[in-house]
């Protein structure tokens, strides 16, 4: 009931396996009912012939795919090897009981990029991609070429901020219609360089308000704020006043009707 096989050049033990009967049988790290494999030197492992598949070198390091022998294991706990000129691909398939061919992959391709995406059955649909050779590690999201350090590519694309010491609230930063956008309609800079505030810009600078659009000057002088307000006030769709005042509703400058 102490099944074991070792192999011995000379006197020189040099592998052998067991399933162990008590602590410590062929591994140190074994207990009974373990079945251990040793060798003094590297693991290899082949399948339809006399190609290398798979190695653990001597210092516990795996290889997949290897065809290298220990030049892609050393000082690397795993790799995967996809051959000359092939992708590496590592799958994370959790079933989900609806027998699609669904899974999620990260790939060295054999371009230099790493990706990590979607695989649907008929393709990979990468969501990032980091190009280290061709654009000095630019990263892309939506896109397999990205040019600048982080490239966002989609129908409109967007980044939220989410702030979790307020309630969560946030704010979102992209670009529709060829209009960069902070916050929707809070600032909106067209494809021209008009810049628009509340809304789409008709003119170098737009002001767009419900009620009465306002430009704040503001000077903090020794303590002190002082504001110059230009207001619009609308009547029926069409300017009624334009008034310069001190502070928003002190002070009345000068107002145009």
């Amino acid at each position: 009931d102490h099944l074991k096989l070792r192999f011995f050049n000379s006197t020189n033990f040099k592998a052998g396996f067991e399933v162990a009967t008590s602590s410590g049988d062929m591994i140190a790290s074994s207990v009974a009912d373990d079945f251990a494999i040793r060798s003094q030197s590297n693991i290899l492992f082949s399948s339809g012939g006399n190609t290398e598949r798979m190695r653990i070198d001597n210092a516990g390091n795996v290889s997949i795919g290897n065809a290298k022998g220990n030049s892609i294991t050393t000082n690397t706990e795993l790799a995967i090897y996809g051959g000359e000129g092939a992708d590496a691909i590592i799958q994370l398939l959790a079933d989900n009981a609806d027998n699609t061919a669904d899974f999620f992959a990260m790939r060295q391709l054999a371009s230099g990029n790493f990706t990590m995406g979607h695989h649907t059955g008929s393709g990979f649909n990468d969501a990032l991609v980091i190009a280290p050779y061709s654009s000095g590690n630019n990263v892309g999201i939506g896109t397999a070429s990205p040019l600048d350090i982080l490239d966002l590519k989609a129908s409109d694309p967007h980044l939220r901020f989410i702030d979790s010491s307020d309630s969560d609230k946030t704010w979102r930063v992209g670009v529709a219609n060829n209009e960069f956008r902070i916050q929707e309609d809070s600032l909106v800079i067209d494809g021209s360089g008009n810049v628009g505030i509340g809304g789409d810009p008709v003119a170098q600078l737009t002001l767009t308000d419900a009620t009465s659009p306002s430009l704040a000057f503001e000077e903090s002088n020794e303590g002190t704020h002082d504001k110059l307000w230009l207001q619009s006030v609308f009547e029926h769709d069409l300017i009624h006043q334009v008034r310069f005042d001190n502070n928003g509703g002190g002070n009345q400058y000068m107002v145009i009707n």
